[in-house]
């Protein structure tokens, strides 16, 4: 019923905009009014409507939290530490992240030029993957004469 009165409402009002002459005998004193006495009723009702409503204010959606996922490299930064931390078990310890790296190196070396991935670990293991001398003495498993 709200709805069909503020459309009627709403088409009045129209009209009067449009053309004075809508409504016979013009907009006069006793026409104000009726427009007044028309504006306070949709104003009930609207206040009507929301007094009646459900819910009378919007909810905010519910906030997502940080997820805490693992950070990438995390192991091998452990491994480092390790390395770092205890120099009697240094050897093992760079020969288990070398063994690991390695694997990983020889695995993208292989995809991105397309070469066999034993072809990969040859050339990780003669250093030719690289014209850095300190990434290829790490795969070499030797301390080259300027370290």
């Amino acid at each position: 019923m709200p709805t069909v009165a503020g459309v009627l409402l709403f088409v009045v009002g129209i009209g009067l905009v449009l053309d004075s002459g809508f409504i016979s005998g013009g907009v006069g004193a006793s026409m104000a009014d009726y427009v007044a006495a028309f504006a306070l009723l949709g104003a009930l009702l609207v206040a009507r409507a929301a007094l009646v409503a459900e819910q009378s204010s919007a909810e905010p959606p519910t906030v997502e939290t940080k997820a805490d996922l693992p950070v990438p490299g995390t192991e091998v930064d452990d491994l480092l530490a390790k390395i770092d931390a205890n120099p009697l078990d240094r050897i093992e310890e760079h020969d288990e992240l070398r063994e690991r790296l390695g694997t990983i190196a020889a695995a993208v070396f292989s995809d991105l030029y397309g070469v066999r991935e034993a072809a990969a670990r040859e050339a990780l293991a003669d250093g030719t993957w690289t014209d850095d001398p300190h990434a290829a003495a790490f795969f070499m498993g030797q301390y080259p004469e300027w370290a």
